[in-house]
């Protein structure tokens, strides 16, 4: 008991020193995801600062093309110069909106906008004068409108270049100001994760030097148990195996039992069937018959060749009879049998697919009787199936000594029940059948010192495993 709690507290300080390591590390990620969203958003207003310096720069830039184009037009005499003055009265006024928008956070510099704004208008209504003026003299330049252009367009130039320069200015201060932030920020993080990957890496390795006190006895526990794990298994293997005679030895006490039945049954009634046939014919012979008492004749003789052929059938589907054995391919016999199935297959839509082994399987057997026993267990596999929708499945494959070969269907399957009876003489499910089929089959691979195996469940289908020895056993006749 002392052990089990020092094990377990042991683990439980593993557990605590990996559970603060993980969450010292998970919060080293969640602060470097924060921090780069933080860097992220300065980078955006960095961006932002940029776009305001950039649309008063093209603002000042407009404002002298207009008065380029003003002074061309005075200095020419030409209207076609007043265009940049056109033309760059709108793009001044499209860039002090965009500057409004962009400083919508800053008062100091909505206020510097609405200056600006005024100052425009003003040099703006003074190129106008000067324009109406220049045309009204006859092209000819006044001293008035000298005055006019040189010294108040000058003294609105200069607020107005003093006024785009503090904007500049201050967007600057902004952004170093936010940089600084930014620089502080990270460099507080950049701390906070050091430490923090500092204490996760003291932790991990303190768990693990506290779980490398238990490792060694762990190890031997481990190998203690996979060792009872291997005899186990091995026993559970010897088992499953001793099972599986057990259940050949019972099927095989079984068929020898109905073997015995069936000979010593059809011995019993073959006699008197024999002395009913002969005192019914000496009674037709003594005594003349009129037509109902024929027919009563005729029934007796019918009923009599029926129980005699059914005595028949039962002796040959339960005794071993001699082989004429050949060494053939099984591949090339079940593809036949298929070809004698084909119209079942064909007529109920039976999808057949078929995984024969990659290399040829020969064998010593009986073809004729080989056949029929594939044909009896296909053709129960397609009628348990539906019209629609069956499934047939052929598989080959070389294990050990031994071919297997499995025939699965998707049909209705079989119970417990069932399977136990399924190879019992007389015992069918189906209205026409006589029950023999696979009693039958049974005998036939019996006959060849092989095997048959059913797996089924209602309604999940049925497997039928056929197991036929690869060499020639000495004891088979042929």
């Amino acid at each position: 008991m002392r052990r089990i709690m020092q094990i377990f507290n042991i683990e439980k300080k593993i557990m605590y020193g990996y559970f603060i390591a993980f969450f010292l590390l998970l919060f080293s990620y969640v602060l470097i995801i924060y921090t780069t969203e933080k860097i992220t958003e300065k980078t955006k207003w960095v961006t932002h600062t940029h776009i305001v310096q950039t649309a008063l720069e093209e603002l000042m830039s407009n404002i002298k093309d207009a008065e380029t184009g003003y002074r061309g037009f005075i200095i020419m005499g030409e209207e076609k110069y007043l265009n940049p003055f056109y033309y760059c009265q709108q793009e001044i006024k499209a860039g002090l909106s965009k500057i409004r928008v962009y400083t919508s956070d800053n008062a100091l510099q909505q206020s510097r906008c609405d200056t600006l704004d005024s100052l425009i208008k003003k040099r703006m209504n003074v190129i106008t004068l000067g324009i109406d003026e220049f045309k009204n003299s006859r092209y000819q330049i006044t001293a008035s409108l000298r005055q006019q252009t040189i010294q108040s367009g000058s003294d609105i130039m200069f607020y107005i270049r003093a006024t785009v320069s503090a904007m500049i200015k201050t967007e600057d201060m902004t952004m170093l100001n936010r940089n600084n932030e930014l620089a502080n920020f990270s460099n507080a993080i950049k701390f906070i994760n050091i430490t923090s990957l500092v204490v996760a890496v003291l932790l991990s390795f303190y768990s693990i030097g506290t779980f490398q006190l238990e490792y060694n006895a762990k190890k031997q526990a481990d190998q203690k148990a996979v060792a009872y794990r291997t005899e186990l298994e091995t026993k559970v293997a010897e088992l499953k195996s001793a099972n599986e005679e057990l259940s050949a030895l019972k099927s095989l006490e079984k068929f020898t039992s109905t073997g015995r039945i069936a000979r010593t049954l059809a011995h019993e009634v073959r006699n008197p069937l024999t002395n009913i046939n002969l005192a019914s014919a000496q009674l037709e012979e003594a005594f003349e018959l009129d037509e109902e008492s024929r027919f009563l004749f005729d029934i007796i003789r019918r009923n009599s060749e029926r129980i005699n052929n059914m005595v028949s059938s039962l002796l040959n589907a339960t005794k071993f009879t001699e082989l004429h054995v050949e060494h053939v391919n099984i591949h090339h016999i079940l593809d036949d049998t298929l070809r004698q199935a084909g119209d079942r297959i064909t007529l109920k839509n039976v999808a057949l697919k078929t995984d024969y082994a990659a290399e040829e399987i020969m064998l010593w057997i009986d073809v004729t009787k080989i056949k029929i026993a594939l044909m009896n267990v296909i053709v129960n596999a397609i009628e348990a199936m539906e019209d629609q929708g069956g499934i047939l499945k052929i598989i080959t494959e070389r294990k050990e000594d031994n071919c297997l070969i499995t025939i699965t269907d998707n049909g209705t399957g079989m119970d417990e029940d069932t399977l136990s009876k399924l190879f019992e003489p007389y015992f069918t499910n189906k209205v026409k059948g006589n029950g023999l089929g696979l009693t039958n089959t049974q005998t036939i691979l019996l006959n060849h010192k092989g095997s048959i195996k059913v797996e089924s469940k209602t309604g999940a289908g049925t497997t039928f495993i056929l197991c036929l020895p690869l060499d020639r056993p000495a004891q088979l006749p042929g």
